[in-house]
């Protein structure tokens, strides 16, 4: 089964995304949240899903790839 995610590379290194940062009270102040790590990302079934939540949540700098790392430009 696909596996595909959303990172952002700052050099050599990726962030994989992970969701948002809920713990603030003010909406529009909702930051997205990068980790190191692949466990703690969020997998998605499609490119066209995770594309779908790059747009919608305006995240910059982000790209797709899938499980084996491939940089997905679908």
């Amino acid at each position: 089964m696909p596996a595909f995610y959303i990172i952002t590379q700052d050099g050599f290194l990726k962030k994989y995304y992970s969701g948002q940062d809920l713990t603030s009270t003010v909406v529009e102040n909702i930051k997205p949240v990068f980790s190191d790590f692949l466990r703690k990302a969020i997998t998605y079934k499609s490119f066209s899903e995770a594309n779908e939540i790059i747009v919608e949540k305006n995240l910059v700098n982000c790209f797709v790839i899938n499980q084996y790392g491939e940089l997905q430009n679908q």
